[in-house]
């Protein structure tokens, strides 16, 4: 039996919530939780959903900023939130 999907760049848990905090390492609360939903969905390993940012969240974010040719510092501002929002 052959399933085929249609996709249509949302993330799936992440439809609903929109970026708007500046988040760095030390950020706590619910748009880092968010945030971690978010990055596990796209297969960056964000850990555990405790909306602690702390050091593998902060990999996470490196890694997606690599990956999309952003600013590479870790840091959720202006342009990721862009992208996460899309």
């Amino acid at each position: 039996m052959t399933v085929a999907l249609a996709t249509t760049g949302t993330v799936l848990g992440t439809e609903s919530f929109h970026f708007t905090q500046f988040l760095e390492e030390g950020s706590r609360g619910n748009e880092v939780r968010e945030l971690q939903k978010s990055l596990n969905a796209r297969g960056y390993d964000a850990g555990n959903v405790d909306g602690i940012f702390g050091a593998k969240v902060k990999g996470a974010v490196i890694k997606f900023q690599t990956d999309n040719q952003l600013k590479v510092d870790g840091i959720v501002g202006y342009e990721v939130r862009s992208l996460l929002n899309k």
